[in-house]
C-alpha cells in the first residue's frame, strides 16, 4: 500500500530520498544498484559502439546518491571515468562514440551535482520540519508543566480568601494577595520570555545604541523586583564606578533582569547583588548570588535554548532566560561570562564603555 507523504510523494520514494531504509529495503536497493552497474555499461557498449545513444548512467548515479549521498556521486564518477579510460586504451571506442561518451560523462556529472544538491536540500528541509515539530512539542509540554504550579497557587489563594475572608486580618489578606501577585508575575515573566525567543527567531535584532549611566540601568532592573515579591531574598546594588555604557538600554535591562530572575529562582534565600564597575575599555555588569553554584559541565549548556542545566532540574521556567542573555550580549558586541566565587554564582556581562561625546 503506497501511502503519500505530506509532500505528495509515495512513502517508498520519501524513504529512499531521506536514506531512511530498513535493512531489507537497503539490501534490495543495493542489489538493484549492482545490477544497474553491470547492465548499463553492457547496454552502453553494445548499443553505442558506432552511434550516439541515450545516456543511461544517471540511473545508477541517482540511486547511488540516494543511498550514499556525496560519496555515492564520487564513486560512480570514478567508476565511469575508469570505464571510459579502459575503452579508450583497448581501442573499443571510435571517434564518434568517444565524443558521445565524453558528452555523456559531463552530462552525468552535471546531473549528479544537481541531484546531490536537491537531495541535500530535501533532507535539510525535512530535518528542519522535524526539529520544528519536536521543539513545538517540547514547548507545549513545558508550557503545560510550568504554568500549572502558579495557576494552582493562584486558585488556592483565591479559594482560601473566598472562604476565610472574614477570619483573616488585613495583613494576612495583603500577604495572600502579594502571593497571588507573585504567581501572576511568574506567569507573565515566563510568557514574556517565550515571546522574546519568538521575536529573536523571526526578526534580526537591531540594537538602538545609546550612552547611559550604569546606575540608570540597575535602577530600572530594581524597579521590576519589588521586595514584597521576594521576601526571602535581599536584592542590593553595588556600583564601584558609575561609568557610561554604550548599549541598547532596553536589551541591557532585559538581560540584567533575566540574570537577576535566574538568581532569585535558584537561590533558596540570601543576597543577590547587582554590580557595575570599570573594566578598561569596557563596563562590567555583574549579578552575584549565594546559591548552589553551577557545575563546570553545565557552564556552557545553560546558555542553550530550553536547557536549564543539572542544578535547575525541577525548577520553574522554560530555560530561555540565559539563552536570551547571550543573544542580547552578542547583539551589542558584548559577551557574558561565568566567574568563580567562594559561594554561589556570578554572571559578568561586558559591554563597550560609553563616551560623553556620543
Amino acid at each position: 500500500m503506497n501511502e503519500e507523504t505530506r509532500w505528495g510523494l509515495p512513502n517508498w520514494i520519501e524513504n529512499l530520498l531521506l536514506g531512511r531504509l530498513t535493512k531489507r529495503q537497503k539490501a534490495i536497493w543495493m542489489a538493484t544498484l549492482l545490477a544497474l552497474l553491470l547492465l548499463v555499461p553492457g547496454v552502453d557498449y553494445h548499443v553505442g559502439r558506432d552511434s550516439f545513444h541515450m545516456n543511461l548512467y544517471p540511473f545508477p548515479l541517482m540511486l547511488s546518491i540516494f543511498l550514499f549521498g556525496r560519496a555515492g556521486l564520487f564513486s560512480i564518477v570514478v567508476l565511469l571515468s575508469l570505464y571510459h579510460v579502459v575503452q579508450v586504451r583497448l581501442g573499443f571506442e571510435g571517434q564518434t562514440v568517444l565524443i558521445n561518451n565524453l558528452a555523456q560523462f559531463f552530462l552525468t556529472l552535471v546531473i549528479g551535482l544537481v541531484c546531490t544538491s536537491l537531495v541535500d536540500a530535501y533532507r535539510a528541509l525535512y530535518q528542519g520540519e522535524k526539529d520544528l515539530a519536536e521543539s513545538r512539542n517540547e514547548l507545549l509540554m513545558s508550557l503545560t508543566h510550568e504554568l500549572r504550579s502558579p495557576l494552582f497557587a493562584i486558585r488556592g489563594i483565591v479559594r482560601n480568601l473566598s472562604r476565610n475572608i472574614d477570619k483573616l486580618s488585613a495583613d494576612e489578606v495583603r500577604y495572600k494577595l502579594n502571593e497571588a501577585q507573585a504567581a501572576i508575575a511568574s506567569i507573565n515573566r515566563d510568557v514574556e520570555g517565550l515571546s522574546q525567543v519568538f521575536r529573536v527567531d523571526l526578526n534580526k535584532l537591531e540594537p538602538q545604541f545609546q550612552t547611559i549611566r550604569a546606575s540608570l540601568l540597575t535602577e530600572g532592573v530594581m524597579k521590576r523586583h519589588q521586595p514584597e515579591f521576594h521576601p526571602e531574598h535581599e536584592l542590593v546594588v553595588e556600583i564601584a564606578s558609575d561609568c557610561l555604557v554604550c548599549c541598547d538600554p532596553l536589551l541591557t535591562q532585559q538581560l540584567l533582569d533575566n540574570l537577576v530572575l535566574n538568581s532569585l529562582r535558584h537561590t533558596e534565600r540570601g543576597t543577590v547583588t547587582l554590580g557595575a564597575q570599570d573594566a578598561g575599555h569596557e563596563v562590567k555588569l555583574t549579578v552575584t548570588d549565594e546559591g548552589p553554584g553551577i557545575p563546570p559541565e553545565d557552564r556552557e549548556r545553560i546558555f542553550l535554548r530550553y536547557d536549564r542545566g543539572s542544578r535547575l532540574t525541577g525548577e520553574a521556567g522554560f530555560g530561555v532566560g540565559l539563552y536570551l542573555v547571550r543573544i542580547y550580549c552578542k547583539a551589542q558586541n558584548g559577551r557574558v561570562e561565568l566567574e568563580d566565587t567562594p559561594t554561589g554564582t556570578r554572571f559578568a556581562v561586558y559591554l563597550r564603555k560609553g563616551d560623553e561625546s556620543e
